[in-house]
């Protein structure tokens, strides 16, 4: 480099200060390799080592030595950074590494490598030497024979690779069923899954293909035989999944069996409600309970076998009213609570055993396996007898009811116990058992087993909905909570934080003004509303920025010229990086999902404005720049 400097006679000014810092780039093509830091010559220096290898192959970088400043600085004065693919962009592997500790072996999911190293050069010993290797990816069918397992898709947690094609076949013995459970499903989407994708076949029969971060619900097969197909397009790659099976004879006792009931009695701490055989006590739950499409914060626990929700019902007319909301387990004529039962009832919201009990139980007979519970009601009829049993001191009963909500989603889990269902057949008199949700175009819900002699004297005898003994689920409420939603955006999204905010630094600033954006293509038009307009970045020069997007709202009220076209820093109508570029159309259901309903639900929704500034600490504003012209970073 020359820098050539002149100045005149006539006039002085200032003049100018420059500083530099010494660059250098390395590509490396072989299939393996020495890395090593040219030598200090005490100027901050900075290199990038590209490994590039053929299609189907991925890297492996082991440190040899390594000796780059202080990891007590904060990486200011050397540091190395590894990333997942060709690019600055890429993702992260491992973290930001300095001080004079080997960082671990650092594997990538594809056929390239981005490595930089920077140093102020303050010491002449700084640098590192590292050796890579580079393997084929191999993606054999593997066969699962044993009665339970678990497996991933190929490098998890890390991304997957490029250009897979892997199959899992799971054979169980003759007269076997399997159940597979995704636990973790991360893969490029959406929509009809032309890039990334897994398949399930039970048998020679499809049972679906998924894709997205949607994964498939449990997978009940038919057969003794269930294939998982894995494929991977060439462009971009997530987490992947994981998976575990079960093998098992459906007819087996074992797994008809009932489990046990939740803890219940005066010695668990739980309430009683005492007095005459129709009282009912009432609940108010300050979070409230979903039922239907509704929440509600009152329930009423009757001694004749019912909760109603909102509303009173003392049970009296033994029917469901499709105007009431009301859970049935056992209404009939139930005497007032004697010496030896009683009408029991406590409210779990931070026991943890309970609530994880509740969680296993939602996800193990529901479709939602990622369910979490923050609350449970455990209301128990314990050893209660009927108003004209013969024999009241050996013909009683014991039911118990969870009511269960994640703050959204809310079940009943209904146990009859085992042994204990010893009511005389009453079946002249009425024994009502089922859920109405309250709402006037939904009609109740009654079991099939309502005023039969099989429900007054052996409902612990029969198979429920969840395959037990006296054991059933029904699904009370779906009432979206936005501080729920909100919460849980937060949750998914912390876990991404460090590496997402890499890859949004690389982001252009907004213009400080809309007209900066007049004849650039590299915004475009997305939305209005709240005198605003929001523009949103297009593909931009390369790929290198994906799968980050951004963008720019500005004050859009004609009505006030001073500070209309002028860029909107502050929450709630600032715009924000986003995780997904929704220009790519691959990428189109994540953003929607993930940055602009989140935005909605967390900024206009909620109760609090923390929830807002929580959203924007996730996906930040950024600087605005006055620059002209506006491009890309390069």
């Amino acid at each position: 480099m020359y820098i050539r400097f002149v100045s005149g006679l006539a006039n002085s000014r200032t003049g100018f200060n420059l500083t530099w810092i010494s660059s250098c780039l390395e590509t490396f093509k072989s299939d393996s390799g020495i890395i090593q830091t040219p030598a200090s010559t005490g100027v901050s220096r900075e290199c990038v080592f590209i490994i590039e290898q053929p299609s189907g192959y991925f890297v492996q970088l082991e440190f040899l030595g390594f000796h780059l400043g202080s990891d007590g600085d904060h990486c200011k004065k050397a540091f190395v950074e590894v990333r997942d693919g060709g690019f600055q962009g890429s993702p992260l592997l491992g973290q930001r590494y300095c001080g004079n500790k080997l960082p671990p072996v650092l594997p990538s999911s594809q056929n390239m490598m981005w490595i930089r190293y920077v140093t102020d050069g303050s010491d002449p010993k700084t640098g590192f030497r590292a050796n890579y290797t580079t393997t084929k990816i191999t993606c054999d069918r593997v066969v699962l024979r044993a009665d339970r397992g678990t497996f991933t898709s190929l490098l998890y947690p890390n991304n997957y690779p490029d250009m897979m094609n892997c199959s899992w076949e799971i054979k169980a013995e003759p007269n076997h069923v399997i159940e597979l459970t995704f636990d973790t499903f991360m893969l490029e989407g959406p929509g009809q899954c032309p890039y990334d994708w897994v398949e399930i076949h039970d048998g020679a029969t499809l049972l679906g293909k998924f894709c997205g971060s949607t994964g498939p619900n449990v997978v009940k097969s038919s057969s003794n035989t269930v294939t998982v197909t894995f494929r991977t397009d060439s462009i971009i790659s997530d987490k992947g999944f994981t998976a575990n099976y079960i093998a098992y004879d459906p007819f087996s006792d074992e797994l008809t069996s009932q489990p046990e009931l939740y803890p219940y009695g005066k010695d668990k701490g739980d309430d009683r409600v005492y007095d005459k055989h129709d009282k009912v006590r009432r609940l108010r739950l300050k979070v409230g309970f979903p039922v239907g499409n509704k929440l509600c914060r009152n329930l009423y626990i009757a001694n004749k076998g019912l909760v109603s929700f909102g509303k009173r019902d003392f049970g009296k007319h033994f029917k469901l009213n499709k105007s009431r909301p009301m859970i049935c387990t056992y209404n009939s004529d139930i005497n007032a609570p004697g010496r030896n039962g009683g009408l029991y009832f406590q409210l779990y919201e931070t026991d943890g055993e309970v609530l994880r009990k509740a969680s296993s139980q939602i996800q193990e007979f529901t479709e939602h396996k990622e369910y979490s519970a923050s609350l449970v009601l455990v209301v128990t009829w314990d050893h209660v007898t009927h108003l004209e049993s013969p024999n009241p001191a050996s013909e009683q009963a014991t039911v118990q009811l969870a009511l269960i909500s994640d703050g959204r989603r809310s079940f009943g889990v209904v146990y009859y116990k085992r042994g204990e269902m010893n009511w005389p057949d009453l079946k002249n008199r009425p024994l009502i058992i089922g859920f109405s949700d309250g709402q006037e175009d939904h009609e109740p819900v009654y079991s099939p087993y309502c005023n039969t002699s099989e429900a007054f004297t052996g409902m612990d005898k029969i198979k429920g909905n969840t395959g037990r003994l006296g054991m059933w689920v029904y699904t009370i409420g779906d009432k979206s909570s936005p501080d729920k939603q909100c919460r849980d955006w937060r949750k998914r999204n912390s876990a991404k934080k460090k590496d997402r905010l890499v890859g949004f630094s690389r982001l252009p600033d907004c213009p400080c003004n809309s007209r900066f954006l007049w004849g650039n293509w590299r915004f475009s038009h997305s939305r209005d509303g709240n005198n605003v307009r929001c523009f949103r970045m297009t593909v931009g020069k390369s790929r290198q920025l994906a799968p980050y997007g951004k963008e720019c709202c500005y004050a859009w009220n004609r009505g006030q010229w001073s500070s209309f076209g002028q860029f909107i820093s502050d929450p709630p109508h600032a715009g924000s990086a986003t995780a997904f570029n929704p220009a790519f159309w691959s990428l189109q259901s994540d953003y929607q999902r993930e940055d602009r309903q989140a935005h909605d639900v967390c900024c206009y929704n909620t109760t609090k404005d923390g929830f807002c500034k929580a959203f924007y600490r996730l996906r930040p504003v950024g600087k605005c720049s006055s620059r002209i012209p506006f491009s890309f970073c390069e």
